[in-house]
């Protein structure tokens, strides 16, 4: 066997071009005089060195498959912002069963209008256009707004469309979800840090993702089903720094890979820190407040109420009173400890400035001495935050 039928045979199964092969029969008869080079392994090695500059070819090809949205502040972000903040979104709740088939009593929500200029006053120069777009089979992410606080709460507003359809479910409070027939699985929101731009969309350097709680609500639904606009609420956990950057990923049942588009930091809305007397912290923004834990002891909130200094308030969350004006509560894995920080996204914008203070109840599992024994004792205490 010559070196072209070897070089022809070892080709063959990657569906060489002419040319390709033209250039490895170069490769193999650049040696250096004086020197011989048994014929084989000049060919294997002329082979290898195209395998390897092929590969490089599909690193630069790979790194095209992650886009990176951009981003501009947003010219009508009063108009975007009472959409996602203000009563145009369901407030009808889901139909629950137990274990036995009876049903289960779920709270009441209420959403209250914001007036546009209302909500532009208050966050609208941290309100984000976006152009980024993301398909995924015959799926299509059009993504629209963004916003993020200090403590990494914020929003994306998105459209997704399908020529065949979308198949959702609503799941209560307006929120909806994909179910097994949907072809898309549940989307991810994951953070990290990068320190330039230019290595957002880069999947070979390393990078140290955390995932976030994700809460995707629908804003409204075309008469033909075929296109959903949805507003996603979301909350980081407690790795969460400022400048993190983001990830949008979508993963297709049957595809292999997931897809995903990058998102790039922007300036957050400033938190205010509020202390108690008992020297619990809150960081509250205009649209979240976070329960600061810092002790070992299991903490879990009750109730949450913001007065404002007109004599109003803004009952976040009571389970007992079976009021629900909040998207979600979740914890944040605050590192060392064994409880976690605490976080309520708001239905609503409020006014910092307008707040007189903030009530807490929280009911502590607390390990105190019985006898001779330790035992874990549930303790309910009030906070009162005051700006």
């Amino acid at each position: 066997m010559n070196e072209r039928e070897l070089i022809q045979k070892s080709f063959s199964p990657l569906h060489a071009s002419e040319n390709t092969l033209e250039e490895v029969m170069n490769k193999a008869h650049r040696t250096k005089p004086g020197k011989r080079i048994p014929k084989r392994i000049a060919v294997l090695a002329a082979i290898f060195a195209m395998l390897f500059s092929t590969a490089l070819g599909t690193y630069a090809i790979k790194q095209s498959y992650e886009p990176v949205a951009s981003f501009t502040p947003s010219n009508n972000p009063g108009a975007i912002l009472s959409d996602a903040f203000g009563n145009k979104i369901s407030t009808e709740k889901a139909e629950l069963e137990d274990a036995y088939g009876n049903p289960i009593e779920v709270p009441d929500m209420e959403r209250i209008p914001i007036d546009s200029a209302e909500a532009q006053r208050l966050v609208g120069d941290y309100t984000y256009d976006v152009n980024g777009v993301l398909t995924v089979g015959d799926h299509t992410f059009t993504f629209h707004n963004f916003l993020i606080d200090e403590t990494g709460c914020g929003i994306i507003i998105w459209t997704l469309e399908n020529p065949n359809g979308v198949i959702y479910r609503e799941a209560g409070y307006g929120q909806i979800y994909f179910p097994e027939e949907s072809p898309l699985q549940e989307p991810e929101l994951r953070h990290y840090k990068t320190d330039s731009t230019e290595k957002l969309s880069n999947p070979f350097l390393e990078k140290e993702y955390f995932t976030t709680h994700l809460f995707n609500t629908l804003l409204s639904t075309n008469e033909d089903g075929t296109q959903i606009k949805v507003v996603s609420y979301f909350g980081t956990y407690a790795d969460y720094e400022p400048g993190h950057c983001f990830t949008w990923e979508v993963h297709q049942v049957g595809s292999r890979d997931d897809k995903k588009i990058h998102l790039p930091s922007v300036e957050p809305i400033p938190v205010k820190k509020m202390t108690s007397a008992q020297g619990m912290e809150l960081e509250i923004s205009n649209f979240s407040f976070t329960l600061k834990i810092n002790t070992n002891d299991f903490c879990s909130q009750r109730k949450a109420v913001v007065h404002f200094k007109d004599g109003t308030q803004y009952c976040v969350d009571d389970p007992e009173g079976m009021i629900c004006n909040v998207i979600g509560v979740f914890v944040r894995d605050h590192n060392g400890y064994r409880t976690s920080d605490v976080s309520s996204l708001f239905n609503r914008l409020i006014d910092l400035n307008e707040i007189s203070y903030v009530e807490v109840v929280a009911e502590w599992d607390r390990k105190e001495l019985v006898g001779n024994q330790y035992e874990y004792v549930t303790q309910e205490e009030t906070y009162l935050f005051y700006p």
